[in-house]
């Protein structure tokens, strides 16, 4: 298998520096650099603005080739990694594969709508699914207009409408006992989890589950997952008893040519501008960060309040995993760390909550996301409130 350095003809010049050497167009180019990357990375950013915005457009080359481009080329510079992240996957999964082989002259809307739009609907994809590789088709030939493109195919494309996805609804642990086939009592779902995430080991005077505190955190914060692996203890304000939710983990990936190594790492900003929250910390909440602390005494570089074993951040997939362990043991099924964060925000509206309330503790941009998430509950305590006048007359 050819090398890196091979595949991109590079040679090492007698000055130290590294130097690719092409006829591109007619024209003979060298780019310079001093690391394998560098140059490469030149080569490529020249190829890329080349095709995209040179009159040297080739009409053979297929439409993939130019999402990839505006991709690596443009998006890449402006966006955070997780948005990138997201952005990519929705390129190599849903954009590329339906419609990427078209060549780029003689895409139209009629290939968009039929060939990706209706085809990820049959499929059964989320309205949100379908509307990203929508964005992502449609911000790309914007990107091209006067140049690649002398109008935008997605102008005449059209969405399905929210009114044709079945709302799904959401999954929350209950708090309403059980009775067992044998008449007896069996605690609630909600019960069950705490009392198992709480479980101290036989063994050992620990926890049987590490992260089984940050969970019962969740319970009583309304976190998302990423946000309650990235606090830090300065983002605690004992005096007031709240938390500033200022950052969050993401996926980050090492990228070496092809190859991409997935790793979790910081993000010193949150998925949106209202995600930038303080959140006030109730009993529960205050015991489960003095547990903490009491758990982890080996500090860790970023100063986090939970974290691994090892003092670093907690990967999804480990969470993931020791979240289903904890509803394995329970007799728990079909709830994800997600469903933490929807028991959060339902006990709420159960106790008489008012939307905005719960919206901004969940940090949502407006109240109709969260109206709309939670609709069902909504409705429920509408109906209860009525249904209680009887009691009254």
């Amino acid at each position: 298998m050819a090398t890196r350095r091979q595949k991109y003809r590079i040679y090492e010049r007698k000055d130290g520096r590294l130097e690719i050497r092409e006829t591109i167009d007619g024209v003979r180019k060298s780019f310079y650099g001093k690391t394998d990357n560098e140059v490469i990375a030149k080569y490529e950013e020249y190829k890329a603005q080349k095709h995209l915005f040179g009159t040297t457009f080739k009409e053979k080359q297929h439409f993939d080739e130019y999402m990839l481009q505006w991709l690596y080329t443009f998006k890449k510079r402006t966006l955070k990694p997780s948005s990138f992240n997201r952005l990519e996957i929705t390129v190599l999964k849903w954009v590329n594969p339906t419609i990427g082989h078209i060549p780029i002259n003689k895409l139209t809307s009629v290939h968009i709508q039929e060939l990706m739009i209706e085809a990820m609907y049959q499929q059964g994809l989320s309205a949100s699914t379908i509307k990203k590789a929508y964005m992502a088709v449609n911000s790309a030939c914007k990107h091209g207009l006067g140049i690649t493109f002398m109008f935008n195919p997605c102008d005449k494309v059209t969405l399905p409408s929210k009114h044709n996805f079945e709302k799904k609804d959401i999954r929350f642990l209950s708090d309403e006992q059980e009775i067992g086939s044998d008449g007896k009592v069996i605690p609630s779902e909600l019960e069950r989890f705490k009392t198992e995430a709480l479980r101290k080991s036989k063994s050992v005077d620990a926890y049987a589950h590490r992260h089984g505190v940050s969970f019962v955190f969740i319970l009583n914060t309304g976190l998302r997952s990423g946000e309650v692996r990235a606090l830090k203890w300065k983002d605690f304000d004992e005096k007031n008893n709240t938390i500033h939710v200022c950052r969050e983990v993401v996926r980050e990936f090492e990228r070496d040519g092809d190859t991409k190594t997935e790793y979790s790492a910081l993000q010193e900003t949150t998925k949106t501008k209202s995600s930038n929250r303080y959140v006030p910390l109730n009993k529960t909440a205050l015991w489960c960060l003095n547990e903490a602390k009491k758990m982890n005494q080996n500090k860790n570089e970023e100063d986090l309040i939970f974290f691994t074993g090892k003092g670093t951040v907690i990967g999804p997939s480990n969470y993931v995993r020791s979240f289903k362990s904890i509803c394995k043991n329970a007799n728990i099924k079909d709830a994800t760390v997600h469903s933490l964060r929807h028991t959060f925000a339902t006990q709420l509206f159960v106790k008489g909550k008012d939307v905005k309330i719960v919206s901004d503790l969940l940090g949502h941009a407006d109240t109709k996301i969260t109206s709309d998430i939670y609709i069902h509950v909504i409705d429920n305590q509408k109906a209860k409130a009525v249904l209680s006048l009887d009691e009254e007359i």
